[in-house]
């Protein structure tokens, strides 16, 4: 009995079709895999960035504050507050706290840590400041700055 091939050539064909429909949807599948994952490590990666931004932006304002409202005395010896800062970012807000460092004369710690709720990515900044009174008035000058 001779086959004939053309009678098989429909059943390959679907066969060959199932194949490749499989085949897609596998590839579909991994493409969005890689896609939510790209995705959520960028999401993660913007989070880091508006906390250290918000950080920044706090530890700047708490400086601002000394130079701004310390100028004709010297900040007192007891953890100070500055207001409630205008920062850009209201979704990563950063606490500020000015504090005299412990036998450091008449250095000033400035600490900012911004906190984002969200994703809870957090920096912390620091930065060391020294107070000198020049002709009446008191200045500061940066001394040592610290990040995490």
């Amino acid at each position: 009995m001779p086959h004939n091939s053309r009678s098989q050539a429909p059943g390959f064909v679907l066969v060959a079709l199932i194949f490749l429909l499989l085949v897609g949807g596998l590839l579909l599948a991994a493409m969005a895999y890689l896609y939510n994952t790209a995705d959520t490590g960028q999401s993660l990666q913007n989070s880091g960035a508006q906390a250290f931004i918000a950080a920044e932006s706090g530890d700047q304002y708490g400086v601002y504050y000394l130079e701004t409202t310390y100028v004709a005395k010297f900040p007192p010896n007891a953890p100070a507050v500055p207001p409630q800062n205008p920062v850009p970012n209201p979704s990563c807000p950063p606490t500020v706290t000015v504090t005299r460092v412990k036998g450091g004369g008449k250095n000033y710690l400035v600490q900012s840590t911004a906190k984002c709720p969200s994703s809870g990515a957090q920096w912390t900044i620091d930065r060391v400041v020294q107070a000198a009174r020049k002709n009446g008035r008191v200045t500061y000058t940066v001394s040592a700055w610290t990040e995490q």
